[in-house]
């Protein structure tokens, strides 16, 4: 049986319907989308989250978080709510591993494929995977866990918070000594994580024992080819590859993390058809309300400050 690859998202917006549509053609089944009532949709399997977010542990975090971010608390702490949704949704359906995908990420290749890294019959004794841990964050965007090992990483969480926040308190101390812009995230909790179970982790980041790698950014270099709208993408067969800064070689990507603005650049990289794009029913609705957001959003940069401020304060209502 394939490995479960699965999306936590609620509401809808065109990156998510492009992240699953993408996945689905490179993975070919088993796509789970635990979301809500506005992006159900029948081309991947769609779980409402609603059945997954009110187990013991997850409450008991929600009881424990602490905000220190700039981020709204609501975005950060749905990026750790997701780890446990998860753990939720594959002990209640029997699940013995997963892949867990942010919404802005485009799966290029079979992650099915990769099962190898992690089969323990070969010793290698690793259960779940990061993008470049570089000992102060991880990359979460597309991680491999199996069930006992996300169950230690939520568990993990919640002690962070619960019984040993001063720790997290002088990390995040430490950040603003540096003159970082970030705060606690589940970045830099995976990142303890990894402290804490060396030799169990694999690491997709570049590396030159392997042909392939992970992107954490698409618009950071990171040592790859990178111009003023992201990395420099050679298509081969559908399969994004990005030259070396350092040798000059093409070197496969998995997947690409689309962060922040740099989400209007996935339609453009993102291989399907127009008519293989229509397999989602939400498509072209949200094409036509991006590109009008998009629009509006340039002219209204010409506008005198004054009335951009205006307007925002509309949209939101004040």
């Amino acid at each position: 049986m394939s490995i479960p690859i699965i999306f936590t998202h609620t509401k809808n917006s065109l990156y998510l319907q492009l992240a699953l549509l993408q996945a689905k053609k490179s993975c070919k089944e088993n796509i789970c989308l635990i979301g809500d009532s506005s992006n159900d949709a029948s081309f991947v399997k769609h779980y409402n989250i609603s059945d997954y977010d009110h187990s013991d542990l997850c409450l008991d975090f929600e009881k424990n978080y602490k905000h220190f971010s700039p981020n709204p608390y609501g975005y950060e702490f749905f990026c750790y709510k997701r780890w446990f949704v998860a753990l939720d949704f594959l002990q209640k359906n029997n699940l013995s591993e997963c892949f867990c995908a942010d919404s802005d990420v485009l799966i290029y290749d079979d992650l099915n494929s990769l099962k190898v890294f992690f089969d323990n019959k070969n010793g290698s004794g690793r259960d779940f995977s990061v993008i470049r841990f570089t000992g102060e964050f991880a990359g979460p965007q597309c991680c491999y866990f199996t069930r006992e090992a996300l169950e230690r990483y939520c568990n993990f969480i919640l002690t962070m918070y619960r019984d040993e926040f001063p720790k997290l308190k002088t990390i995040y101390d430490g950040f603003k000594s540096k003159g970082y812009e970030c705060g606690l995230s589940d970045m830099v909790l995976l990142a303890e994580f990894c402290k804490a179970n060396p030799g169990k982790y694999m690491d997709f980041d570049y590396s030159t024992d392997r042909d392939f790698c992970f992107d954490e950014n698409f618009g950071i270099s990171y040592g790859f080819e990178c111009g003023r709208k992201g990395k420099k993408l050679l298509m081969k067969n559908g399969i994004p590859f990005v030259k070396r800064l350092d040798s000059e070689k093409s070197v496969k990507f998995f997947m690409l993390h689309f962060q922040g603005d740099n989400k209007l650049f996935m339609n453009k990289n993102c291989p399907l058809s127009f008519f293989e794009k229509l397999e989602s029913p939400y498509y072209l609705k949200l094409l036509v309300k991006t590109i009008v957001k998009v629009f509006c959003k340039k002219i209204l940069s010409f506008a005198p400050k004054g009335f951009q401020s205006f307007v925002k304060n509309a949209v939101k209502g004040r």
